[in-house]
């Protein structure tokens, strides 16, 4: 079944500067397109053609709204692989707010979560991607269940992650 929407694939060179404007862009017709566009904005080959001299290290999909861009609706972040962690402030606080916990006393209380949802799933995995993918999803069935607003919540926490950044 072909998809109806429009798909625009953003590359950065620096995710700190993703919300400054985009440094490469691609245009796609459907999602499984759009995430091979964005895989390939990640390689050393699109750097080569694209005669760039910093890689890009971040891919945005964005599902087209209309014509203007800033109503579009961003569906999938890929980050080049060697830059996990990389913007990770471990000792950052909200700057209004001494007695707020650091990022990484917040992952800390994450990484304590995730280890008690697999100790209840009775899984003996350890914490990686995919633990990470089912806590969440298994936290909107949650929202599901008792009517809350899942993606709201969702969207609501990833610009307080990113403030907090």
């Amino acid at each position: 079944m072909k998809e109806h929407a429009k798909y625009r694939i953003e590359g950065y060179c620096c995710p700190d500067d993703a919300d400054k404007g985009y440094d490469s862009c691609a245009e796609a017709d459907t999602i499984k397109e759009a995430k091979s566009k964005a895989r390939y904005m990640l390689t050393e080959e699109h750097r080569k053609a694209a005669e760039s001299t910093v890689p890009i290290s971040l891919c945005r999909i964005m599902r087209v709204i209309g014509n203007d861009e800033r109503d579009d609706e961003c569906l999938l972040e890929i980050i080049e692989k060697n830059c996990k962690g990389r913007h990770f402030r471990a000792e950052k606080r909200d700057p209004d707010d001494e007695e707020s916990p650091t990022n990484g006393e917040r992952a800390n209380h994450a990484e304590k979560s995730l280890y008690a949802f697999l100790q209840s799933t009775g899984e003996p995995r350890h914490i990686d991607d995919d633990a990470v993918r089912d806590l969440m999803a298994d936290l909107l069935h949650w929202c599901d269940r008792n009517g809350a607003n899942g993606s709201k919540i969702m969207a609501t926490a990833k610009r307080d992650w990113r403030a907090e950044r």
